[in-house]
Order: C-alpha cells, then sequence, then structure tokens
C-alpha cells in the first residue's frame, strides 16, 4: 500500500497545524521515510521565527537525511493557498565504473 502524507505549510516552508496555526514539532523523519507521496497545501502567509518547525524539524535540523522528490502538479485553490502533489523519486542505481586495465 502506497503511504501518502498530507501537511500545510506556510509561504516560508513551516509547518502548520490542521487550524493553520504554526507547528512546533516536525514530522518525523521515519515518518516520512516510508513515504510515497506528499500532498502539500501552502498557504499565503509567514510564519517564521526559529521556534517554528518546518516539515522535518526546527531550523538548524533541516533536511538532514537526503529526501527526494519529484513536482507532479499543483493547482490554485481558495484563499490564495495551492496545493502541491509529489512523488518520491526513485533511487536509481549508479551505473559501475569501468576499471582501466593496470598498466605495467
Amino acid at each position: 500500500m502506497e503511504v501518502i502524507l498530507r501537511a500545510s505549510v506556510s509561504l516560508d516552508g513551516k509547518l502548520l497545524t490542521k487550524a493553520g496555526k504554526p507547528s512546533k514539532r516536525g514530522i518525523p523523519v521515519a515518518r516520512l521515510r516510508n513515504v510515497a507521496q506528499l500532498f502539500l497545501t501552502i498557504h499565503p502567509l509567514i510564519a517564521g521565527g526559529n521556534s517554528t518547525a518546518t516539515l522535518l524539524g526546527l531550523p538548524g535540523q533541516f533536511l538532514p537525511h537526503d529526501l527526494e522528490w519529484e513536482l507532479l502538479s499543483t493547482s490554485k485553490g481558495s484563499g490564495g493557498t495551492i496545493t502541491a502533489r509529489y512523488r518520491r523519486k526513485e533511487l536509481r542505481a549508479r551505473p559501475a565504473s569501468r576499471r582501466s586495465p593496470a598498466v605495467a
């Protein structure tokens, strides 16, 4: 089953509660690692401040782990909100590098 996460953020990337107030906590990284799709509702406000969490926690801990996403779609909502849908990028294995023959 594909795990989907829905979250609301301010224009400056701060996580908001369902009531539209700044959140005190981010989303645990362990939970975000299992997510295949992310639906963000971006509200036209600036939450600001170092005590307001981003998706992954308080500023200073921003993006402690590599999570790569690709934007699939956006749409405008009422009151100036924007909804964005992201999907986790498939991690592609890097091709093995060719070893050059040893020169004697």
